[in-house]
C-alpha cells in the first residue's frame, strides 16, 4: 500500500477511536505527548528530506504538507517565502474532514500577506524571527487573526515558526501548524517545526 493511503489509513483510525469524544468543530485537548504519539521518525525523516528538495526546486509542498497534517494527526499546516515584505503561499496541507469551504477561504486569505498583518502568527514569526503561538482565545495570544482561522480549523493552537537562511541569517519564509494540542515551547510539535524550518533555511 502506498506510503500516503496508510498515512491516511492510520488518519482515519484515530479520528474513529476520538470520535465519541469530539462535538462537531470543536477540538478536543491533547497533549504535546498525544500529539507526537504515532510520529514516525523513518517518515519524518525523509519528509525533512523532500522539504529540502522541494524548497530548493521551487516545487509545490502541498502533498508533503499533506502527509505531515496525516502522520501527525494535526489539523492544516502551511508554508510561506518572504519575497519583497510578503508572505508568499507556497503549500497548504489538511486534515481530510476540514469544510472545503474553510480551506479553499483560508488559502485565498494567505495566498499574498503583507507584514503588516499582526493578527497572524505567520507574520509575528517573520517579523520578529521568533516562533508564535497562537489560541483558540485571542485574548491567551493577541492574535485575533490567527485565533478566528484556529476556531475555524477546529484546532486549539497554532505554532508559526521562521525560517533562518544559514548563510545570511535573514529570514526567507514562515512554517505554521495548527493542531489541536495545547503547545508550548520546546514540546515535540515546537521541536519538530524547528527542525523543519532549519533544514530549509540550511537549503536557501
Amino acid at each position: 500500500m502506498p506510503l500516503l493511503e496508510r498515512l491516511r489509513s492510520s488518519s482515519a483510525l484515530w479520528s474513529q477511536e476520538e470520535e465519541e469524544e469530539e462535538e462537531e468543530n470543536i477540538a478536543s485537548p491533547r497533549t504535546p505527548k498525544q500529539w507526537h504519539r504515532n510520529l514516525n521518525l523513518e517518515i519524518k525523516m525523509g519528509l525533512k528530506e523532500e522539504f529540502r528538495s522541494a524548497w530548493l526546486s521551487g516545487n509545490s509542498f502541498d502533498e508533503l504538507l499533506e502527509r505531515f497534517v496525516i502522520e501527525t494527526a494535526s489539523r492544516a499546516s502551511g508554508l510561506w517565502r518572504l519575497q519583497e515584505n510578503h508572505l508568499i503561499l507556497v503549500g497548504f496541507g489538511w486534515a481530510s474532514d476540514m469544510p472545503q469551504d474553510v480551506s479553499l477561504g483560508f488559502q485565498a486569505a494567505t495566498r499574498r500577506v503583507p507584514l503588516d498583518q499582526i493578527g497572524l502568527g505567520i507574520v509575528k514569526a517573520a517579523v520578529t524571527a521568533k516562533p508564535a503561538i497562537g489560541r483558540r482565545d485571542p485574548k491567551e495570544s493577541g492574535l485575533d487573526g490567527s485565533a478566528t482561522w484556529i476556531a475555524k480549523f477546529g484546532a486549539n493552537t497554532s505554532l508559526a515558526v521562521p525560517i533562518r537562511q544559514k548563510e545570511t541569517n535573514r529570514i526567507s519564509g514562515v512554517l505554521a501548524v495548527s493542531t489541536s494540542a495545547f503547545v508550548e515551547e520546546d514540546d515535540a510539535l515546537w521541536q519538530t517545526l524547528i527542525g523543519l524550518a532549519d533544514e530549509l533555511g540550511s537549503a536557501a
